[in-house]
Parts: C-alpha cells; sequence; structure tokens
C-alpha cells in the first residue's frame, strides 16, 4: 500500500515534468471527458490538480507555505464551484478536491492550475487496511444509500494505546486502559473534529461545513477510540486520503463469519509421523494501518494475539514463527488438528494445512 501511494506520487511527477511552463490548466482529452462523465453522473467529481512543480522551491518549509498560498488562491478562483469536504494537499505540489462542470471549466483556463486529471475514488491512496471487507462494504451501502451517506466507525490513531481482536467478530479494536491513554483518545478525536472543520462547541449531531460529515456519537472515544459518523463520499474520501485515522468500518457489518481453512503439498519440512499434521496459522491481516507503531512493537503484539488464540490447543514439539510473528507453523495431532479447523475464534484468519501425499500409513 505504501508503495501504492509512493508510485502514484512519481507518475504524477513525472506526467507534471513537461508542464512547467504551462499557462493554463494542461488536460488531455481523455481526462476531459472522465472527468465529465463522472459530474453527469453525480454533479461532481474528484480531480487532482497540481499547483507546484516541487523541484522549483528547494527549501521544503518555503515549499510548503507557497503551495498553501497557491492552494487558498485556487479555491478562492473556484468559489462555490469547488464543494466542501473531501479535500487532500499532496506535499509535492497537488490539491485534490471535488468540483462542478463549471469548476471544471475555470480549471481548465486557470494559470494557477499546472496539470488536471480525474483523480481515484475515494477509497484509493489510502494507508487504511481495506482487505477485510469493509471498504467494499462502506462503497455498496454508499451507492445504495437514497441519500448518499452511509454511518461509518472511525478507529483513531491514540498514543500508547494497544489493539485486541475480539473472537466472535475478528475485528480490531484499541485496548485503553489508562487515564493517559484516554486523555490521549480524547486528545486525538478533538484533533480530527478540528481537522474535519467540525464546530466543537454545539452538541450532537454537528456537522461539517455544508454536511459532508456529521459526527453522531463520541461515546466510544475512550472505551475503544472510535467515533460514529455520517459521511458522503467526500467525506470518506477526505478521510482515507488524509489517513486521519487507522481504519475505517462499516458500522454494524460482520466482515467475517468463520476461520478460512485451505491445503498446501509438502514443501521442505520433515516428514510427520502417523496421525500427526502440520498447519499455518496466521492473524487477520492486515487489521491496522501500523503507522506510528515500532516494528519491534508490531511484532510483539502478533505475538501475543496469536499465543493467546492458539493457547487452547496442544501442539507436538515448538511453534515456529514467522519473522513479524503474524502467523506459526505448528504441529498436532490430527485430533486436535479437526479441533483446530471447526474453531469460531475468529482472533484466527486462516489455518493453511499440509496435504497428506506421502503421509505414512498408521500401523494396524
Amino acid at each position: 500500500m505504501l508503495f501504492r501511494k509512493a508510485f502514484a506520487s512519481l507518475v504524477f511527477l513525472l506526467a507534471l515534468a513537461p508542464l512547467a511552463g504551462a499557462s493554463a490548466g494542461e488536460i488531455t482529452a481523455y481526462e476531459y471527458e472522465r472527468i465529465r462523465d463522472r459530474i453527469k453522473q453525480g454533479g461532481s467529481a474528484p480531480v487532482s490538480v497540481w499547483l507546484l512543480d516541487p523541484f522549483s522551491i528547494p527549501d521544503a518549509t518555503a515549499r510548503a507555505a507557497e503551495l498553501q498560498a497557491r492552494v487558498q488562491r485556487m479555491v478562492a478562483e473556484l468559489g462555490s464551484e469547488v464543494l466542501p469536504g473531501g479535500r487532500h494537499i499532496n506535499g509535492l505540489g497537488g490539491l485534490m478536491m471535488w468540483v462542478t462542470e463549471p469548476g471544471l471549466e475555470i480549471l481548465r483556463n486557470s494559470r494557477l492550475a499546472m496539470n488536471v486529471n480525474y483523480y481515484t475514488e475515494w477509497r484509493y491512496h489510502t494507508l487504511m487496511p481495506q482487505s477485510d471487507g469493509h471498504f467494499d462494504e462502506l462503497d455498496r451501502r454508499l451507492r445504495a444509500a437514497p441519500d448518499g451517506k452511509v454511518d461509518v466507525e472511525v478507529t483513531l490513531e491514540v498514543a500508547g494505546g494497544e489493539f485486541d481482536i475480539d473472537r466472535n467478530t475478528g475485528e480490531a479494536f484499541l485496548v485503553l486502559k489508562t487515564p493517559a491513554e484516554h486523555q490521549a483518545a480524547v486528545d486525538a478525536a478533538l484533533l480530527l473534529l478540528t481537522r474535519l472543520g467540525v464546530p466543537l462547541t454545539s452538541g450532537l449531531p454537528a456537522s461539517t461545513a455544508g454536511g459532508a460529515i456529521t459526527v453522531l456519537d463520541v461515546s466510544g472515544v475512550t472505551r475503544n477510540g472510535t467515533l460514529l459518523l455520517r459521511t458522503n463520499e467526500r467525506g470518506l474520501a477526505e478521510l482515507a486520503w488524509n489517513d486521519w485515522a487507522v481504519a475505517m468500518k462499516a458500522a454494524g457489518y460482520a466482515a467475517r463469519t468463520s476461520v478460512a481453512v485451505g491445503s498446501q503439498p509438502y514443501g521442505s519440512l520433515p516428514a510427520l509421523g502417523p496421525g500427526q499434521s502440520r498447519a499455518v496459522v496466521s492473524l487477520p491481516y492486515p487489521f491496522i494501518n501500523w503507522r506510528g507503531l515500532a516494528y519491534a512493537t508490531r511484532v510483539a503484539l502478533n505475538r501475543r494475539l496469536l499465543e493467546d488464540a492458539l493457547r487452547p490447543y496442544a501442539f507436538l514439539g515448538t511453534p515456529q514463527w514467522s519473522a513479524n510473528s503474524r502467523s506459526a507453523t505448528v504441529v498436532l495431532s490430527d485430533t486436535e488438528l479437526e479441533r483446530l479447523v471447526q474453531t469460531r475464534d475468529l482472533r484466527l484468519g486462516y489455518i493453511i494445512i499440509e496435504k497428506p501425499t506421502n503421509r505414512p500409513a498408521a500401523s494396524p
């Protein structure tokens, strides 16, 4: 995921290079039609507008200040033709936002806009996990909702908080134990609401300007570091593109109902005796955005979670742990393997069993 974001930025830079002397927003016919088609579907479209050649100002502080000034001028030039919410400033020189059809024409003729492209949908260019099915469900609900809004549970980035996995749902959640961790969760919530522009002096529900995001419930902040929001596509994009949380989940959605069980042929490991089996057991992956956690902390967390999930089972010998402790190779009796594959403990993501193609027959 991190490589994908870096690669996308590189592609943008390469596309920008020949446009340094552009006098108006450069946009290809293909990109122009893509944006117009999207606008026809919903009245607006996400676009990326490159405002600054990042190589033109070597000093990072000066470059950031100049980019911010150009962003403000660009937004002012667009006026009401740029929609509230759903914005992201790329530190390399880009502004991502939603514009109307008149806004698209303003960009085409703007001396500020160096390059204009159709931007990706809300779910792309984020470090938040997507393989757990929640982003798919949010997208499905978004398209089905008559008002174009969905309820989303946002997990905050809380310094010092540990993660656990619910054995019944397979969902990761923050564990906040100390007053310092509770205060850190409150601070993280206030920071997110400030970034989104949610008024902090009014009661709930409280909405951003234009209503892209509405805060419904904050009771989860000190319980497990979560906020319940109601948002449209632009609000989802603003949260995802800026990576202002470690996870976004479709409220009430059960992403997993069972542990995945598969098989693989014997590898290079020693053959087993009669009545024995070998399997690889793993945590669900990925279940959080690891941003801000040291690698050693990640490994220790994985080890603790997987050891807890495997504690009820009797293994033959010592499990062989992967480098990041997210999975372990275990040897166990066939009877114990049957218990393992029947588990309803969703702290486990999958179980891969060696296919017994050359297992010695049991003695009569």
